[in-house]
């Protein structure tokens, strides 16, 4: 810094200090704005978003305890930027989240009354459903299921999504899903997959196998690419002994595209860490049908505080110290259960998730996509028993169909209103769930508990197929 700019400095601080009762906090707010005015702010970013530049990067030096098999088919997954149409729509029906799966199921008959072309495929014991297949009655039932409705086996969860990946069509007709060689080690792999292999036995679709370790929400597909979150490729490494270079060729090699990485590195640990738990919580590709380009949606936490108070626009959640305002947004979007025990947020963990978001939109931005920032807010850390509200917000967990959107209504007026605005204006007709303000409790959104099927060719020969559905 040179002479004259370092008196600049000093009277400038002086003046403060005399003329105004400013806080250290303002005070670091000026500092930033002389930074930015000199050019003299040269620190190295520290979190870095280009993963597939450390090709040479290792993780493990134990031995592989698998070995990749180069000479397998690709396995082409099902497009889910708004290119293919919907065409099955299956869900769990979970008990224990009776609420949440009986307002999921109130709230898609909307969307099936405009289009009886779609059918759904419910995995569940369902209220009036005694046990066995094919004997619903739902004339039992309260619920307002769609008229092409179809109940089979049983579910324990309600994420449809996380235990297998849909394929496009193929070739013989048929629907089709991948599955995950493993889940991550905290999750039952069969409790996700079961309904999956009754499906299968009674020859409604059928099953391929991965080689990689991954749950459905860690990868999301567009048209030109694939965007898997890290813990697939650490998952890799581990596994078959890869680098991050070999490990997205191997990806590449099982899925058909090329794949991008979502996850950042660490410049101060040198470790490598997801941006958030799956990637679709904060991550959507979409095909704006008015322009034809593939844009991404990514979450931005500071658009969300914009949209909920403009007077709020100069909070850069980027910076290292708690600003006042922030902490009051935050105190009335989490509200606790017990006033007299508050959940004082991380503001470390939340300005470091902004930092990461704002690298990767640059980084796409980088790779030619355009890049829409959208509302999306985390806590950035596991809540306390005595907090029982949600701890995240996401606007990217959606479901694309040709034209079509099922989007989350968080009953925020200025997001909701925000986003489906900016859905409406890219050629989409836009449904609004307010079952994700109860799955959002559970860190999971409307897509979390959706998987859609390509509807197959012979589909309207299979309504009379045989017991193993109960249609109604």
């Amino acid at each position: 810094m040179g002479p004259w700019r370092f008196w600049v400095r000093i009277c400038f601080y002086s003046v403060l200090a005399l003329k105004s009762p400013l806080s250290w906090g303002h005070f670091e707010d000026c500092q930033g704005f002389l930074d930015r005015l000199f050019h003299s702010h040269t620190e190295a970013p520290r979190f870095d978003v280009r993963l597939a530049e450390l090709a040479d990067r290792p993780l493990s030096q134990t031995p592989a305890p698998y070995f990749f098999d180069w000479q397998r088919p690709v396995i082409p997954l099902s497009v889910e930027n708004g290119d293919e149409d919907l065409g099955i729509i299956r869900i769990n029906f979970d008990l224990t989240h009776f609420e949440i799966s009986s307002t999921y199921v109130d709230e898609l008959s909307l969307l099936f009354r405009d289009r009886p072309d779609l059918e759904l495929w419910v995995s569940g014991e369902l209220p009036g459903w005694s046990s066995g297949l094919g004997s619903f009655a739902p004339e039992q039932s309260q619920l307002a299921f769609p008229v092409n409705t179809r109940v089979f086996g049983k579910a324990q969860n309600l994420w449809a999504r996380d235990g297998s990946k849909p394929l496009s069509l193929l070739k013989n007709g048929k629907s089709a899903v991948v599955l995950p060689r493993s889940m991550n080690p905290d999750r039952d792999l069969k409790t996700y997959q079961q309904p999956l292999f009754e499906l299968q036995r009674a020859g409604e679709i059928e099953i391929r196998k991965s080689q990689f370790q991954w749950e459905g929400g860690d990868i999301v597909v567009g048209a030109k690419h694939i965007f898997v979150g890290y813990e697939v490729l650490k998952s890799a490494q581990i596994d078959f002994g890869f680098s991050i270079a070999e490990a997205l060729e191997a990806l590449k090699h099982e899925f058909g595209k090329s794949v991008i990485p979502v996850g950042a590195l660490d410049r101060s640990t040198g470790f490598i860490d997801y941006v958030e738990y799956h990637v679709d919580l904060f991550l959507t590709v979409i095909r704006d049908r008015i322009s034809g380009r593939e844009k991404i949606l990514l979450g931005s936490m500071s658009k969300a505080i914009d949209l909920m108070d403009p007077r709020l626009s100069n909070i850069h959640l980027g910076r290292t110290r708690k600003f006042e305002n922030t902490e009051k947004f935050l105190n009335e979007l989490f509200k606790p259960e017990d006033p007299a025990k508050p959940w004082q947020p991380n503001f470390l963990e939340i300005q470091n998730t902004e930092i990461k978001l704002n690298a990767l939109a640059a980084y796409f931005e980088s790779l030619g996509y355009e890049v829409e920032r959208v509302p999306f807010f985390s806590f950035g850390e596991e809540p306390p028993e005595s907090y029982t509200g949600p701890t995240f917000f996401s606007y990217n967990n959606i479901v694309l169909g040709q034209g079509v959107a099922l989007i989350p209504d968080l009953g925020i007026l200025a997001w909701d209103i925000y986003m489906k605005q900016l859905l409406t204006r890219m050629g989409y007709k836009v449904y609004s769930f307010k079952t994700a303000q109860l799955s959002s409790v559970l860190d999971a959104g409307i897509l979390c508990m959706t998987e859609v099927l390509r509807k197959p060719a012979n589909c309207a020969s299979r309504k009379s197929a045989g017991s193993f559905f109960q249609t109604f």
